[in-house]
């Protein structure tokens, strides 16, 4: 009977021991879980030893659980300082000392996986000595269901919080390794506090309260596990930047598109017959058609009329009564529809052009093209 109860009372150790073991990539030594495992059952012994000291001193520690009559003050310090702190306290002794410094520490998971060897080292051995002591296989199952996965949750925060105290240690960040480290302490007390005073409270609403928070418990913890060990990285490297993944064929903008995404084009509205004022528009009248010259610095004149050159002007179309054409649509240009047939260019013969191109201005050395010269103002003197 006692091996039975015995067997019930360590296979759901063993269970969630094989579970979160199969979840670490990179196995820790066997020799190091070992360790932490007994470690777990010796902070019961010092568990035990605390108490007793504390119970010369603190009356609440002698706080008799079958009582109905304690105090709601009683119970809550009980719960909270007598058991989950002092337990709490002497689980993360055992961690940090055998596991927060070891060699094989260098990854997130790793610390979870130490913190819940050594919760269920001490479950394991709590977890007998209550069930041989009640001699009922109700009292294991029920703890089994309870109080080992109680313990293994604890320890889960316990390790998460270690873990984040380590990455801090890492980067000399000691304000923040001292923050973790106390969450490390203080998380697990307090959800150990909650379900201590549940089972030791006795009301029937507090019995609803306390299954909703085990099942809270459970779903949170195990997410935190599943999180943990699906990112798990190194400790020692910087954490990575995440990346989004994007399909190439959803891509459609060009590199340029994209960096300017965020400049939005002024807005134009091109003019009509009905609103557009000749005056507003330069036009080149059919009787002077302005000739083409790749030189884009010079001005031409035809008649004491100065004409400014345009780069993206078509040379040879020569446009009646209509804004300039250009194939720049983001300079406020737009395209211009001939509306009748194009009249002919004359030609000019080759002699004058020639002559032109010959003549240069004394004062400023431009090209000249006609009697004044169009960048000093100067009259052609030759």
């Amino acid at each position: 009977m006692n091996l039975l109860l015995i067997a019930i009372a360590i296979v759901p150790v063993i269970l969630i021991l094989t579970f979160v073991h199969s979840k670490d990539k990179n196995k820790e030594p066997i020799g190091l879980l070992v360790g932490l495992f007994f470690a777990g059952v010796l902070s019961c012994f010092l568990v035990i030893l605390i108490s007793l000291v504390l119970s010369e001193v603190l009356p609440f520690m002698q706080l008799d659980t079958s009582n109905p009559n304690n105090s709601f003050l009683d119970i809550f310090l009980y719960s909270f300082v007598g058991v989950a702190l002092i337990e709490e306290t002497c689980k993360f002794l055992m961690t940090y000392t055998f596991s927060y410094r070891h060699r094989a520490f260098d990854e997130v998971y790793d610390m979870l996986v130490y913190s819940i060897f050594v919760a269920l080292g001490f479950a394991c051995y709590e977890n007998i000595m209550y069930v041989i002591g009640s001699g009922t296989l109700s009292t294991g199952i029920l703890r089994g269901l309870t109080a080992v996965p109680g313990h293994a949750c604890d320890g889960l925060f316990m390790g998460y919080y270690l873990s984040l105290a380590k990455i801090a240690s890492i980067n000399k960040d000691k304000y923040e390794e001292r923050i973790n480290i106390a969450k490390s302490i203080f998380i697990p007390t307090v959800l150990h506090g909650i379900y201590d005073f549940c089972c030791f409270y006795g009301n029937q609403y507090i019995i609803i309260v306390f299954i909703i928070f085990v099942i809270a418990m459970y779903i949170v913890a195990l997410r935190k596990l599943n999180v943990v060990a699906k990112n798990n990285q190194n400790i020692y490297q910087k954490k990575p930047k995440l990346v989004e993944v994007v399909d190439p064929s959803s891509i459609t903008q060009t590199t340029d598109d994209a960096q300017n995404k965020d400049q939005k084009a002024p807005s134009f509205t091109p003019p009509t017959n009905q609103n557009k004022n000749k005056s507003d528009y330069f036009t080149i009248m059919p009787s002077q058609p302005r000739p083409f010259n790749d030189n884009k610095t010079e001005n031409f004149k035809f008649e004491n009329q100065t004409v400014p050159y345009v780069p993206d002007l078509i040379p040879d179309q020569v446009l009646t009564d209509a804004p300039i054409i250009s194939q720049n649509q983001s300079a406020g240009y737009v395209q211009v529809v001939k509306e009748e047939e194009p009249i002919p260019i004359p030609e000019i013969p080759q002699e004058k052009l020639a002559s032109q191109a010959k003549r240069h201005c004394v004062y400023c050395g431009a090209e000249l093209y006609g009697e004044y010269c169009s960048s000093c103002g100067h009259k052609d003197i030759q």
